[in-house]
């Protein structure tokens, strides 16, 4: 009997002793074991320290969450979060959309990416483009309408084709004047119906403006090319002229 009280008495010590957070053991595996910030700079806990290699890194247009190391999330053109270590403690809308921070983060509520884009290109060529579109366009159509009819026309079809786009397409990225340019398209037509009576050739004229628009919306079917917000701002246009 006193021998397997020595026993009990000698594995217990054993078991206390291997069980302390701070024994350098050799199968501490486990990171959340002990407390990295606890341990002492000894070679012999090494066993128990853990670096992370993989934290949240936020991809794409989708806000795509993955653990990933930062070599891969730079590769990637990520946003890699250097203090998070998991992907619910990130914000990856946020993250991607940036410009500010969001009243609620379930529902992002930017409602100035509705205006800003219509002052932004994608680059030199399209810019060129758009001035020379504004200027065949929008030209007569100043001098014939008054700067306070055409400065809402040009910023509500603007609006109204990235707010159909957006519904459409939620994904899309997208800047530029188009809407706003097919706004002045069909503000000509709505001019040229109100001026049926004193143009010399009307129908010479709906000819020329249906092939413009054609060809316009033709090129909308080439790839990274949005329709839909070249037809809402046809629309939007349409409408604000009629009522306005």
């Amino acid at each position: 009997c006193l021998l397997l009280v020595v026993v009990g008495l000698l594995a217990s010590c054993l078991f206390v002793l291997f069980s302390h957070p701070f024994f350098p053991s050799r199968f501490c595996t486990d990171c959340e074991r002990i407390p990295e910030a606890s341990l002492p700079p000894d070679a012999a806990y090494d066993s128990c320290r853990c670096t992370l290699t993989a934290r949240p890194c936020c991809l794409g247009r989708y806000g795509q969450c993955i653990l990933t190391t930062k070599e891969r999330c730079d590769f990637e053109r990520g946003y890699y979060s250097d203090s998070a270590e998991l992907c619910s403690q990130v914000d990856c809308m946020q993250a991607v959309c940036g410009l500010g921070e969001f009243a609620k983060k379930e529902h992002p509520d930017q409602w100035y990416r509705l205006i800003l884009p219509m002052f932004m290109s994608v680059g030199v060529i399209h810019l060129v483009l758009l001035l020379l579109a504004e200027v065949a366009i929008g030209l007569d159509l100043e001098r014939m309408a008054g700067w306070h009819r055409f400065g809402p026309i040009f910023i509500i079809s603007g609006i109204g084709g990235y707010m159909i786009s957006g519904i459409l397409l939620p994904y899309n990225v997208e800047m530029g004047s188009n809407g706003c340019i097919y706004g002045l398209l069909g503000a000509l037509i709505v001019e040229l119906i109100n001026a049926w009576q004193r143009i010399e050739d009307p129908f010479y004229q709906v000819f020329k403006l249906v092939v413009v628009i054609a060809f316009s919306l033709g090129i909308g079917l080439l790839p990274y090319v949005d329709n839909f917000s070249h037809i809402g701002g046809l629309v939007f246009g349409l409408v604000r002229c009629v009522l306005k």
